[in-house]
């Protein structure tokens, strides 16, 4: 950790420190990683150190989309710029009516969040659940 700044306790600057990482790390975990160690932002994405429900570290790359998804939900914007993003909204802020397209959509992004299925395809799935959904924003 970077020294901590004049007139902070090393205790407060922990727990800041903490409170960061533990955002970045419930987003992970809605994808099914556990994060072992803080993340980093690096050109085209954040990097972390994970460790996969199997038990096996490796490293993830949190790609970005070619182009972001706009989503208005109760008056308010939502900006989706990559499949883990995806998932934390359908888990947390998407409509109760979900259909098929959204089970779609909550598949392949979550399969894009391991590498499994290409950006372009759960964007796609995801922008199809969200015009269903009547919750696409045109721009």
């Amino acid at each position: 950790m970077a020294a901590t700044p004049k007139g902070v306790t090393s205790s407060v600057a922990t727990k800041a420190f903490e409170h960061v990482n533990s955002d970045a790390a419930d987003l992970l975990q809605s994808c099914g990683f556990e994060a072992t160690c803080p993340l980093s932002v690096v050109s085209g994405g954040i990097y972390a150190g994970t460790e996969s429900r199997r038990g096996s570290v490796r490293d993830a790359m949190i790609s970005i989309w070619d182009a972001n998804v706009e989503l208005k939900i109760d008056d308010r914007v939502h900006v989706i710029r990559n499949a883990r993003e995806a998932v934390a909204l359908l888990k947390k802020y998407w409509p109760d009516k979900r259909s098929a397209s959204y089970a779609t959509a909550w598949k392949v992004c979550l399969d894009a969040a391991s590498g499994a299925v290409p950006d372009a395809e759960a964007r796609s799935a995801f922008e199809a659940a969200a015009k269903e959904a009547g919750i696409l924003r045109q721009t």
